[in-house]
C-alpha cells in the first residue's frame, strides 16, 4: 500500500477517526460506569466499538489486494460486532428509561411534599388574618416598655390601679401582634421556598434534551420517544459514520501498487514436476555467438551531422502572441497552429519547423525563459501563458 494523501481524503479520514473515537470513548464510559473498573468486559466493549469502524476499511484493503479469505472473515465478523453494539445500545435504552422513571418518581415525591408545605403554610397564614409588619410591631412593644407605668407595675406583674390595668392590656395586645407578625413572616418564607422548589422541579422532572427536541419538532417526536431511542440511535449511527468515512478515506489516500509484476505462484504438483525435470536434464551452458568479422574493404560512413534550427522566428512569435497571463494554460498544439499562421503572414523567408523541430525549439525556449511546462495526458501546456 502506498499513501498518497489528498486534502479531501485526509479530511474524510479525520471525520472517520472523530466518529470512531467518540464511539469508543462513549462505550468506555458506559462500561466503566457499569463495572466500576477496567476489566475484560470494558476492554472487550471498546475493542468491538473500534472493530465496527475498522473492519470495513480493512476489508476493502483485503479486496483490493485480493486477499479473499481475509476479506470474507472480516465481513463475517462485522455483523457480529454490529449486533453487540446494538445490544449494548438496547441495554443503555433500558437503563436510561429506568433512570428517567426513577428521577420522575423522586421528583413527584419532592413536588408533592413541597405542595403540601405550601398549602399548609398558606392556610395558617390565612388563619392569622391581617397582621402588622414585624418591624412596626416590635417598635410598638419597645415604645410601651419605655412608659413609666411599665416600671411602676413591675413589668405588669403588680397591677393595682385602673391606669396600670389599661396599660398592661395594651402591652399584651402589642406583644400578641408582634408574635403574629413573626409567625406570618415565617409562614411567608415557607410559601416562597415551596413555590421556588415547585418551579425548579417542573412538571415531573422533564428531560431538557428530550423537551427541546419535542419542541423543535412541534410534537412529531415526543419526549418519551427521544428517551427511548436516543441511547440506541446515537451509538449505531456513530459507528456507521465512522466505518463509512474511514473506508472512503482509505480508498482515496491508500493505493495498491506493485513495483514488479508478480508471477503466478506454481502449485504443489508443478513444483514437484519442476524438481524432477531439473534432476533429469541439466541444461548445457549457453555459448555466446561471435559475430562474423566485418569486411575491411567497406568505406567507413561519416556520422550524420545535426541540422541547426534557427529559434528566432519562434522567439519573436512567443514575445508577440503568447504573453504572460496568470492562471492561463497555452497548449503546445495551439501555439504551433498560431505560429504557422503567423509565419505565413510574416513571410519571413525561413524554413517552417516540422512538428518535432517545433517541440525541441519550444522546450529550449521555455527552459531558458523559465516558463513552467505542464503535462496532462498526451498534451503539453505552457503555464501562465495565453495564445492571443
Amino acid at each position: 500500500m502506498i499513501w498518497r494523501p489528498s486534502k479531501l481524503g485526509t479530511l474524510v479520514l479525520l471525520f472517520g477517526a472523530f466518529f470512531a473515537v467518540c464511539e469508543v470513548y462513549g462505550t468506555f464510559l458506559y462500561f466503566w460506569a457499569q463495572q466500576g473498573a477496567i476489566d475484560y468486559i470494558v476492554l472487550m466493549g471498546c475493542g468491538i466499538a473500534a472493530g465496527v469502524a475498522l473492519i470495513p476499511p480493512l476489508a476493502d484493503i483485503a479486496k483490493r489486494r485480493k486477499w479473499h479469505g481475509l476479506r470474507a472473515l472480516m465481513w463475517l465478523a462485522l455483523p457480529l460486532a454490529m449486533l453487540v453494539v446494538i445490544f449494548a445500545g438496547l441495554q443503555r435504552t433500558g437503563l436510561s428509561t429506568d433512570t428517567a422513571e426513577q428521577a420522575r418518581a423522586d421528583s413527584g415525591i419532592k413536588r408533592a411534599d413541597a405542595q403540601r408545605r405550601k398549602t399548609k403554610a398558606e392556610a395558617d397564614l390565612k388563619a392569622l388574618g391581617s397582621v402588622s409588619k414585624k418591624a412596626d410591631a416590635e417598635a410598638e412593644v419597645k415604645k410601651l416598655k419605655l412608659d413609666r407605668l411599665y416600671a411602676r407595675s413591675a413589668r405588669c406583674e403588680n397591677v393595682t390601679t385602673n391606669e396600670s390595668r389599661e396599660f398592661c392590656r395594651a402591652l399584651a395586645d402589642a406583644q400578641r401582634e408582634e408574635t403574629n407578625a413573626i409567625e406570618a413572616e415565617r409562614l411567608s418564607k415557607i410559601v416562597d421556598d415551596a413555590a421556588r422548589e415547585l418551579v425548579t422541579l417542573g412538571a415531573g422532572g422533564q428531560d431538557s434534551l428530550a423537551y427541546r427536541i419535542a419542541g423543535y419538532t412541534r410534537g412529531a417526536v415526543t419526549e418519551e420517544q427521544v428517551r427511548l431511542w436516543q441511547p440506541l440511535f446515537i451509538p449505531v449511527v456513530g459507528s456507521l459514520f465512522a466505518a463509512l468515512f474511514l473506508t472512503m478515506g482509505v480508498r482515496m489516500d491508500f493505493h495498491t501498487s506493485e513495483t514488479e509484476p508478480k508471477m503466478p505462484r506454481p502449485t504443489l504438483l508443478g513444483r514437484i514436476a519442476g524438481a524432477f525435470r531439473r534432476e533429469r536434464k541439466v541444461p548445457a551452458p549457453r555459448v555466446a555467438r561471435v559475430p562474423p568479422p566485418m569486411p575491411t574493404n567497406v568505406v567507413k560512413m561519416q556520422p550524420k551531422q545535426k541540422r541547426a534550427i534557427d529559434p528566432k522566428p519562434l522567439i519573436a512569435y512567443m514575445a508577440q502572441r503568447v504573453p504572460e497571463a496568470d492562471g492561463a494554460l497555452a497548449e503546445w498544439g495551439d501555439i504551433l497552429k498560431g505560429f504557422r499562421r503567423w509565419h505565413a503572414v510574416q513571410d519571413a523567408g525561413t524554413e517552417l519547423y516540422s512538428a518535432a523541430d517545433f517541440g525541441l525549439v519550444l522546450a529550449a525556449i521555455c527552459e531558458k525563459a523559465d516558463i513552467r511546462v505542464l503535462t496532462k495526458g498526451d498534451k503539453v501546456f505552457c503555464v501562465d501563458r495565453k495564445v492571443t
